[in-house]
């Protein structure tokens, strides 16, 4: 391992634009290795994550967890209190950092209901909590701790929107300056809640004609016409033009969520760290 290679520990609950703020940071360095959705666990045994990295010779690695109860190491702890804590003093020809990545929790939530409701569709399933009152706790647990350690955060909704605060976040994880992939959706948890994947162009379908017409993908489109009609048929999406920032609205109109709106210590706790932009009008 090199002196200069950097460790990122990622975490975030999904739903938090963890993907697309991953692949930006990917986007900063000529190459990176990324390990998604982890045991909380992982670091526990230093010398199986010396030859994980050590196999990997891009100069950033990247390890993201995730609020999935099959990675928990306790069902009873918050997302920020279950993972470890990466293993700095017995790596010392390396570079780490941890960064949380939090959203707003109204159009995280509204992102999460939409993504299941999709997954229903799509006959998949998310591999997060679907319960609110786990989210709510992983959500405050954040908030409590971006209080104290602010510098080891990403704000969602400042990053998508600010340039300058990106420009900040580059320089802090030493990289060179990209916006290469801003209007990317990742793929990674099925794209878009709302949005889902752009499809491909039509001639680039044309070009994988092949994989259209295989059984597996002959019996999916059996299963769900009306779905990939649906994705045949819609415009591309580019990644900053998703309105990110009005996902709530639908759940205003949802007897099981609306309540999430009176929620004072989760409105307080969403006011202190995004301002007027992280409480719906």
């Amino acid at each position: 391992m090199t002196q200069d290679k950097l460790v990122l520990t990622v975490i975030g609950l999904q739903r938090s634009g963890n993907h697309a703020v991953i692949d930006w940071i990917g986007s900063l360095f000529p190459a990176f290795a990324f390990f998604n959705n982890n045991a909380h666990d992982l670091y526990a045994d230093p010398e199986a994550l010396r030859a994980l990295i050590a196999a990997r010779p891009e100069p950033c690695v990247i390890f993201s967890f995730e609020d999935s109860p099959a990675k928990t190491r306790d069902a009873a702890l918050t997302l920020v209190q279950s993972v470890l804590p990466f293993p700095t003093a017995a790596f010392p020809g390396i570079q780490s950092r941890t960064l949380f990545i939090l959203r707003d929790p109204y159009n995280q939530w509204a992102s999460r209901v939409m993504a299941r409701r999709m997954a229903v569709e799509r006959g998949t399933a998310l591999t997060s909590d679907p319960s609110w009152e786990k989210f709510r706790a992983d959500w405050m647990g954040f908030a409590a701790l971006q209080a104290a350690r602010p510098q080891d955060f990403i704000l969602f909704n400042r990053w998508f929107r600010d340039r300058a605060y990106r420009q900040d976040l580059c320089a802090s994880l030493g990289g060179r300056y990209s916006e290469a992939t801003l209007g990317d959706i990742p793929a990674a948890g099925g794209g878009s809640s709302f949005d889902a994947l752009p499809r491909k162009s039509y001639l680039a379908m044309l070009a994988d004609w092949r994989r259209y017409a295989s059984g597996k993908f002959l019996a999916r489109l059996a299963t769900k016409p009306g779905y990939y009609l649906r994705r045949l048929t819609s415009k591309p999406a580019s990644g900053a033009s998703l309105k990110v920032d009005q996902r709530w609205q639908t759940l205003s109109a949802d007897p099981e969520t609306a309540a999430i709106f009176g929620d004072t210590a989760l409105k307080s706790g969403a006011s202190a760290i995004f301002g007027p932009d992280g409480i719906p009008n």
